[in-house]
Formats: structure tokens, sequence, C-alpha cells
């Protein structure tokens, strides 16, 4: 008896030992388990970090890339004019790759003469696409004429004589300074413009507080200067004329609006007059910029565009076949007449790729994102 209990006391603690060191054991493999699931979780929380900053970088690459190309496109475009585009439909312009990224832009119109310029660009070939735009602006024949508001736009005063004419209840037909055949092609559509075939005969603007030269769309009286090389002033009375190659390319020749069919009834100026000009007498055609005061003498006849800073004043007997800006005053003589006539206007400003060119819109690539 007495050996059997002493034998059970060596037995306990032999077995409280055990069962300590089992516990201890149960805790160790619930702690290794546990930090197990806090590695594995930490390592997928960088692994979609990481692919988290790979796909934002991929963005901002591909972004870049979009920006680029928009960039280099409008460059390009705004030293070359811009071919005619449909309404919203887009024209492909610039499509490559650089460095393992794609890019390209396309183009489309959004009517009168704003341009969308859309880039778009891949970081890579398995990243998402990213687009960015610009918006240009460039001159339109059609789109200028269409904004006309009258015959004459003057910022001033009108002082008309009681003989003077303007009207604009032609503004559709041909008349003097354009032949039919010229104004065939152009027919539909300024007749889809100005329905009802006439034209407000003169409307009056805000007075400017400091007058300048009117614009033309976006091109100020800067831009003007610059795009336009071909200078006049002075007294001037120009006249067609040919010779053994046909007409004439003398200074003083302004084409033949008189005689559409002639040899110089072809020939449209476009000049620019740093100053005053009297046209005493002649007859010319095209466009005609004019920043300072014109004054056009007895029969003196001008067809086109016509843009004065200051003031016009024509004199008996002179005429003007087109549209008409003037930033100051107007004064008609007894016979004097200011024809409206869209085609002749339109003739003024065709063929003109200096005029053409786009410009950026101020503010930049403002359309981004889409």
């Amino acid at each position: 008896m007495d050996s059997d209990a002493v034998r059970q006391r060596r037995i306990a603690p032999v077995r409280e030992g055990r069962g300590e060191r089992g516990v201890a054991v149960a805790l160790v493999l619930v702690l290794l388990v546990g930090l197990s699931l806090l590695g594995t979780g930490v390592l997928v929380l960088a692994e979609r970090e990481a692919v988290t900053a790979r796909a934002a970088q991929a963005l901002v690459g591909g972004r870049l890339v979009a920006e680029g190309a928009a960039e280099i496109a409008a460059v390009r475009l705004a030293e070359d004019t811009l071919p005619s585009m449909a309404l919203w439909v887009p024209q492909e312009v610039l499509e490559g790759s650089s460095g393992g990224a794609q890019f390209g832009v396309d183009m489309r119109s959004l009517g009168s003469g704003w341009i969308l310029v859309r880039g778009w660009g891949r970081a890579h070939p398995m990243a998402p696409r990213v687009e960015s735009g610009l918006v240009l602006w460039a001159l339109r024949p059609l789109d200028r004429v269409a904004s006309a508001r009258a015959v004459l736009e003057y910022g001033g005063v009108l002082r008309p004589s009681p003989d003077a004419v303007i009207d604009g209840s032609a503004v559709t037909a041909s008349g003097d300074g354009a032949s039919p055949d010229a104004c065939a092609p152009h027919g539909e559509a300024l007749d889809s413009v100005f329905p009802t075939g006439q034209l407000a005969p003169a409307v009056k603007g805000d007075s400017p507080t400091e007058q300048s030269l009117p614009r033309l769309g976006l091109l100020d009286p800067t831009a003007l200067q610059e795009r336009i090389v071909d200078r006049a002033g002075g007294t001037l009375s120009p006249s067609p004329g040919s010779d053994q190659t046909g007409c004439s390319d003398r200074v003083d020749n302004w084409g033949s609006p008189t005689d559409p069919t002639g040899p110089c009834g072809g020939r449209r100026v476009a000049l620019y007059v740093p100053g005053d000009l009297v046209m005493d007498g002649g007859e010319g055609q095209g466009l005609l910029l004019v920043d300072g005061s014109l004054t056009m003498a007895e029969a003196a006849f001008f067809a086109g565009l016509v843009v004065v800073r200051d003031s016009l004043t024509l004199l008996p007997d002179a005429r003007i076949s087109g549209l008409v800006h003037v930033g100051g005053v107007v004064s008609l003589a007894a016979g004097a007449a200011l024809e409206g006539r869209a085609c002749a206007a339109l003739l003024a400003l065709e063929n003109r790729p200096e005029l053409y060119r786009p410009i950026r819109v101020p503010g930049g690539p403002w359309l981004r994102p889409f």
C-alpha cells in the first residue's frame, strides 16, 4: 500500500508536466497559423497595391501619350490648311507606336469653325486606352459669311444720304464681282444659310471703348496683320490689266469685278492696309482690311469683304458689293451703294491658306478627361 501510494505520487508530477507541454504546443501552433494568415494577408495586400500602382502608372502613361499625340497633331495642323470635314465625323490624322506605347489622333468638325482634336494612348499593349482632347478654331469662308447679321455692321454712327442705298434683298444673287459659274458650287450652301435670299441692310454693334479692327472670327487684328502679307496704302486707283501670260500680277491690279468672265475676273486680292486708304476710282475684288479709314472716291467699286477699323466714306456713285464691317462712322453720299452679296464675300475668303491655319482656343486642353 505504501509502495503504491509512493509510486502514484511520483507519477502525478510527470503527468502534470506532460499536460502543460501539450497546451504550449497547441498555443504555438495557433500562433504559427495566425502569423501565417497575417503574412499571407500582407502579401495579398502588397500584391494588390502593386497591381494598383501599375494600373495607375499605366493610366498616367497613357494620358501622357494621348496628350503628346494631340499636341503633335495640333502643331502639324497649325502649320497647314485643315481639310474639309463633315460635322462630327472623325477623320484620322495620326497613328503609330513608340517604345511599346501606342497612340492615335482623330479630328472632327464641331461646326462654325470649331475643331475637336482627340488623341488616345496606351502605355503598353495590355494597358487601357486613355483619351485627351484639344479644341482648335479655323476660319471657314462659309461660316464667316453665315455669321453676318447684316450687309453693313458698324460700331459708330451711320450717316447715309437720302439717295444712298444699303440693299440686302438679293444677298444670294451673284451680282457684280462673281460670275454665275463661280457662285454655282456655293449656291445650295448659301440658300441654306439665307433661305429667304435676304439680309438686314445694316446693324449697329456695341461701340468698343477702344476702337480696333473688327475680328474675323477669332482672328484679331494682330493675327490678321501677321497672316496677310500683301500691303497697300495711300491713294490708289486700281485697275485690271493683262499681259502675254494673261492677267497681270501688278500690285495695282485687284481684279475685274465688272468683267467677271474676262482675263482678270478670277483675280482676287487679300490686302492689309496699316493706315488710311483712299480708293480714287478704279475697281477691285477680294479681301480688304483697313486698319484706319477708307475713302472711296466717285465711281470707285470694290467687291468682296471689306473690314475697316475707323471710318468708311463712300463718295457719290462709289459702290461696294459684298459684306462690310466697320468699327466707326459710315458716311454714304448721294448715289453711293452697299449691295449685299454673300457669294462675293465667300469668294474673297476662298483659297487663302494663310487665313485657314487653325489656332488653339484660349485656355488650352480643357476637354480632359472625356
